[in-house]
This record gives structure tokens, sequence and C-alpha cells, in this order.
């Protein structure tokens, strides 16, 4: 974008900055960015709810601290070599949609969906974006459940009405049965009586 008043460098880097500030903390997602150590150098607000952890706790750590407690979509632990952050620093290149669940104090579980890239500037490592799926991931999870308990209703009402045709195809051939020995019986009856006769 050009603008008609002519800016010199400083005043185009502030105002640079002050836009870089106001995206990076009212974004509506976590954003973490690294250094090329992997050390987090900045977290925003929103990666302070998402992970339960202050600035300075995020700064104390690095994107593949043990610290972590991670888990994958089945409930086990995620190493930190399948991190999107270490991934994306190793493989240098974008890691996208990554879901993780990020295990809080009392076991309590923030699903993820994580995004990182390379930062193409010398020292720098990654910046890293998530957000919360937490209630997709619920949704999902009760669906599942509705869908077993369906699953189950189905089989047991087929299996009721296996039962019940085996039982009329049963209560069936007895009268057949009947039928055909009644038949016979009138058959002899009428031999019967035309030999009497």
């Amino acid at each position: 974008m050009t603008s008609k008043y002519p800016i010199d460098a400083e005043a185009a880097l502030r105002v640079s900055m002050a836009k870089y500030q106001v995206l990076f903390e009212s974004f509506p997602l976590g954003i973490t960015i690294t250094d090329k150590a992997g050390r987090i150098v900045e977290a925003n607000r929103e990666s302070e709810l998402l992970l339960g952890l202050s600035r300075d706790e995020h700064q104390k750590r690095s994107a593949d601290s043990g610290e972590w407690q991670i888990v994958r979509t089945d409930g086990t632990p995620m190493p930190p070599d399948d991190f999107a952050s270490v991934r994306a620093m190793r493989e240098n290149r974008r890691i996208e949609d990554v879901e993780m669940g990020i295990v809080k104090d009392k076991g309590e579980i923030t699903w993820l969906s994580v995004t990182a890239a390379p930062i193409p500037l010398e020292d720098f490592g990654v910046a890293v974006v998530y957000g919360d799926i937490t209630g997709r991931k619920r949704a999902e999870e009760k669906l599942q459940k509705l869908n077993a308990e369906l699953e189950q209703r189905v089989a047991e009402r087929t299996a009721e009405l296996a039962a019940k045709a085996a039982e009329l195809e049963r209560v069936n051939k007895v009268f057949v049965g009947r039928e055909l020995r009644m038949r016979e019986l009138k058959e002899r009856i009428a031999e019967l009586e035309r030999v009497r006769s």
C-alpha cells in the first residue's frame, strides 16, 4: 500500500510493529513464536487461555519440552518429535491441522488444531497457531457414542425380529402340517366311507 505522505524507515517500522502487536494480541487463535533453538520467545493472550500458562511460563519452555503433556486423538501420549512445531522446524516446512490434546491441571484436556510454519528470519524458529476444537471433539465423541448405541439397538431389534420370524416359521409349519394331516384324514375318511358303501 502506498501513502501520499512520505514515511521514513523508522516511522514505517513503528507503523508495522503497531499493526503486528494489534493483530498478535487480538487474533482469536493462540500464537506462539520460537527462536531457532525452539525456545518460546512470544505468546499471545489467547495462547495463555488455551494452554493454561502465563506468558512467563511459556517463555520458560521450548517447543519440544518434556513439560508439555500432550496426547494424540486416541488419548495416548504424543512424543515431542510429533508436535507440529518440532516437525515444522525439523522439516523446514509448514505442518497443518495437527490435532492434539493439552492436558491441564486436574486432567482436563483442551483439544487443539495446530499449524506451525518456519519463520524465514535469522534467529527465529517457527510460528505456531492453534485453535480450540474441544467443542467439536466432544460433539464427535457424543455422535460416536450415539452411533454405537444405535447400532446396538439395531442389532438387538434384528435379533428379536429374527427370533419372531423363526417362531412364525415354526408355527406356520405346525399349521401347514395340521392342514396336510387334516386333508389326509378327510381323504382316508372318504375312502373308508366308499369302502363301506
